[in-house]
């Protein structure tokens, strides 16, 4: 397992991402993945889209200078996740504004956002990766209609990620 990239896995795709918490994300043919959660030994359903949300620290001053209603000075690691995981929905969407429905719609370059949804508008968003990194939280999502042909979505904040498998 390597902990992060180096240059003999540039070219490489990631097959399984591991956290903290011991979950494992394998990356599935059609661009999907699944998710085995280490504390049930359960395996979930595949998942449409993975991406991967920055430590606290690492989001850009000109984001959390852009919300400040959320980015207090005194904002810690563990709080930030806490009003994360407090949206519902929480939105993928590329630069232009166009939501993110599947992994394989995301191509090397895309700018890629996760905006949280309050009061059916957007109430902040944050820069986030579609390519896994040591120390960044997991979000995955997967959508699909219900009998009566209404989207349902379903998403997921996971724990951090302690390993990559190339």
């Amino acid at each position: 397992m390597e902990q992060s990239p180096s240059h003999e896995n540039v070219d490489r795709k990631p097959k399984v991402v591991i956290t903290s918490r011991g979950s494992r994300y394998t990356f599935l043919p059609n661009g999907k993945t699944e998710r085995f959660k280490a504390v049930t030994g359960e395996t979930l359903p595949p998942m449409d889209v993975l991406l991967f949300i920055p430590p606290l620290a690492d989001i850009p001053e000109s984001v959390k200078n852009h919300y400040p209603h959320i980015f207090s000075p005194s904002l810690t690691q563990d709080e930030f996740i806490q009003i994360c995981l407090s949206y519902n929905p929480i939105v993928p969407v590329f630069r232009d504004g166009r939501e993110v429905t599947e992994a394989t719609d995301i191509k090397e370059g895309d700018e890629v956002f996760l905006y949280f949804i309050k009061d059916n508008k957007p109430d902040f968003h944050i820069p986030v990766s579609y390519e896994p990194t040591i120390g960044h939280s997991t979000y995955d999502r997967r959508t699909w209609s219900n009998e009566e042909g209404r989207r349902i979505h379903q998403h997921h904040l996971g724990h951090a990620v302690i390993g990559v498998e190339y």
